[in-house]
């Protein structure tokens, strides 16, 4: 009985222990949080530019949500990821030899699951004449199941500064 005493004794203590320690893991102060937040989501925009610069429609369309809500500069509204996969495909073949980078980031970090950004995005090496070169985007980030994922997006074109 006093062995069962003992084991149920050792027992609890590592359990309040190990629950103390993921207490204090989880609980980052809010600028720690908010650091570790912008780090991923640094992470995850560079997965973006680089899929879409390698012409990887499906691993761009990893990065957004299966239900997603995007619209671009064509006016085309997508409300899956399939579609908009579909749609990264047809514009890989037509500008096989467009870029995109993205500048001027911003968040604002409404909880540790979601974040708006907007930020700007530019094309070099495109043959299409009739699209903007040069735009805005917002969109919205949701951590889902540990990973961040586009749930709505809009972009559109502005004209080039002179």
């Amino acid at each position: 009985m006093r062995l069962l005493g003992t084991i149920l004794f050792v027992v609890a203590t590592l359990a309040a222990t190990g629950s103390a320690q993921d207490g204090t893991k989880k609980k980052l102060g809010k600028k720690e949080q908010e650091k570790k937040i912008i780090a991923e989501l640094e992470v995850a925009l560079k997965q973006w530019e680089t899929a879409f610069n390698a012409k990887d429609a499906i691993a761009l369309a990893k990065l957004y949500d299966v239900k997603t809500d995007v619209i671009y500069d064509n006016d085309v509204h997508h409300r899956s990821r399939k579609s908009l996969q579909k749609q990264f495909e047809e514009r890989f073949v037509t500008e096989a030899n467009q870029k995109q980078t993205i500048t001027k980031v911003e968040r604002k970090i409404l909880t540790r699951r979601i974040v708006i950004e907007t930020g700007v995005w530019e094309n070099a090496g495109s043959s299409d004449t009739t699209r903007p070169q040069r735009g805005r985007y917002s969109c919205t980030w949701m951590k889902k199941k540990g990973k961040w994922l586009i749930v709505h997006d809009r972009g559109w074109g502005v004209a080039k500064k002179k």
